[in-house]
């Protein structure tokens, strides 16, 4: 949101930094092996805007590794709130911080590579799936895949 954005902008260095929003929850999740969000948001670049059409600085993604986040998961409602950029881009500044990711991706040929996000730390397995109700509707764009909430498609992951 708007105001949260100029919360975290510093005019001194013009520059975005969410670090003081995770001030309090960073510990717990530096001491945790795995630690799960969801990016209700894109990271599409300027122009940044928020309700209805969330576009964040990539500064939100740096601060929430810095605060340890490892894994994000993508599909959301607000997934193609900026288009296939929004979600290309999105992807990018993530892989970019490798922070690992599922829910959205470029392209089925990716969904196919990426779509099971599996952890294994300390002699546990775990596999992540995502999916969204919807994406308020606005058209996924092509080439771009969101995995929607869908039994047959969910079945399949699952198998």
């Amino acid at each position: 949101h708007i105001p949260q954005m100029n919360a975290s902008y510093d005019k001194t260095t013009n520059q975005y930094n969410y670090d003081s929003c995770f001030h309090h929850v960073a510990p717990i999740f530096k001491s945790n092996d795995i630690v799960v969000a969801n990016l209700e948001t894109t990271l599409a670049g300027e122009p940044y805007s928020g309700y209805p059409l969330f576009s964040a600085p990539d500064a939100l993604a740096e601060s929430l590794k810095k605060a340890g986040v490892n894994y994000l998961m993508t599909a959301n409602n607000h997934a193609c709130d900026k288009g296939k950029l929004g979600i290309i881009r999105t992807l990018q500044v993530l892989d970019s911080l490798h922070i690992s990711h599922t829910g959205t991706f470029a392209s089925l040929e990716e969904r196919s590579r990426r779509n099971v996000l599996l952890i294994e730390k300390n002699g546990l397995r775990v596999v992540l799936l995502n999916y969204t109700y919807g994406t308020n509707d606005i058209p996924i764009p092509k080439p771009t895949f969101v995995n929607l909430l869908n039994k047959e498609l969910m079945s399949e992951d699952l198998a």
